[in-house]
This record gives C-alpha cells, structure tokens and sequence, in this order.
C-alpha cells in the first residue's frame, strides 16, 4: 500500500464517520505527522510499537500540552483501529488524564458584589442569568422572550453548547 492510498482510506473512514471538519483537519495534521516520523516506505508495515514511540517522543521530545498530545492518540487510535484494522487496547495507546485542579469560583456574596456594581442593567442581568442558571455567554445572548416562562420559573435553552444535549430547561 503507498502512502497515497492510505491517504485515501484515512479521507473514507473519516468521512464515514461524520466527523467535523475541525476533527478531520486535526486528524489528518497529526497523521501526517506522524508518518513523516515513521517515514516507511509501505506504511501497512506501520506497527503498534510504531505509534507507541511517536507518542512517547511527543510527551518527552516535543513537551506538547495534554489537550493537544491527546489529539495525536485519538488520530492515532483512528489510524489503528479503522484504518489499518490493528487490533489494539486502549492502554496501548493511553490518552492523558489532565491533573486535578480546584477550579476558583466565586462565593455567593463575590457574585452579589460583581452584580451590584455593574451599572449596564443588560450586563447585570446576563452576569445573574450566568451565575443563577448556570448558562454559558452564547446561551445568555441567544435568549428570547418566547424562551421565557413565567408560569414555571423557567427559561428553555434552544440549541445548547452543552455536550450532548440540544435544548435544556433552567430555572
């Protein structure tokens, strides 16, 4: 198989998969990459072992942040697993679990004090709407008065940027 053919395969199995064009632009740089690491002249004698070094001379080579590291694994697994139909463990080609943080937050009373100096009542609104509800920025500017429900106490959520979920009700 030559480098082209598989370049081909990569563009069906991604293509297959409904995968965005952000996801499939991603994976194709790191793919790329990464053959130009192995640099094989027939790349169906790519091996686990193969993937296996390139990512460990990415985490202690090329010091990438975990978000992006991982991208590499996940281009990687597709190549393995859909592509070149290599059976693999997920463990041998381990995404990296970003270390826990305590993420700041605000205390109940910062929030009162962020609200109650604003003076733009359209700001002070969205920042009670952000806290309150919990909404993102794209939620708060995408309200409606149709979304409103006074009855219920409840705003519905049309399209939210919440992973899996397309409409939500908050309250």
């Amino acid at each position: 198989m030559t480098r082209l053919e598989l370049t081909d395969r990569i563009d069906l199995t991604l293509n297959i998969r409904g995968l965005s064009k952000r996801t499939v632009k991603i994976y194709k740089t790191w793919l790329t990459r990464f053959f130009d690491y192995v640099d094989v002249e027939d790349p169906s004698t790519i091996t686990l072992y193969d993937c296996q070094k390139f990512l460990n001379h990415l985490r202690n080579d090329k010091n990438y942040a975990i978000r992006t590291h991982n991208q590499a694994v996940y281009a990687l697994r597709h190549l393995c697993g859909t592509v070149l139909m290599i059976p693999y463990d997920k463990n041998a080609l381990p995404r990296i679990r970003p270390p826990k943080t305590d993420k700041p937050f605000f205390s109940g009373e910062q929030v009162i004090q962020l609200i109650d100096q604003c003076e733009d009542l359209e700001l002070k609104a969205a920042i009670a709407l952000s806290f309150g509800c919990g909404l993102r920025i794209q939620e708060i500017t995408n309200i409606q008065f149709r979304h409103i429900n006074k009855v219920s106490h409840t705003i519905t959520i049309e399209n939210s940027t919440s992973i899996g979920q397309s409409d939500r009700n908050r309250g």
